[in-house]
């Protein structure tokens, strides 16, 4: 996990537009049917995107673990 001071400057400079961004892409992810789950458990997800919580990669890699 991520240092407070890193999280707010990825915050600050980058989680305030990849947040929007991340719920989009999770909503397009969510019109296929293959891939609804991976979109459904990405949205939930959202906010440790914005905040750093975990890396977005680490989100996509247990939502595809979760889906199989």
């Amino acid at each position: 996990m991520a240092s407070t001071l890193a999280r707010v400057l990825w915050f600050v400079f980058i989680g305030w537009w990849l947040g929007p961004l991340w719920f989009l892409m999770c909503l397009a992810t969510m019109f296929t049917v293959v891939l609804f789950p991976v979109g459904a458990y990405a949205i939930t997800k959202t906010w440790q995107v914005m905040v750093l919580s975990k890396s977005p990669t680490v989100i996509v890699q247990e939502a595809r673990e979760k889906s199989d």
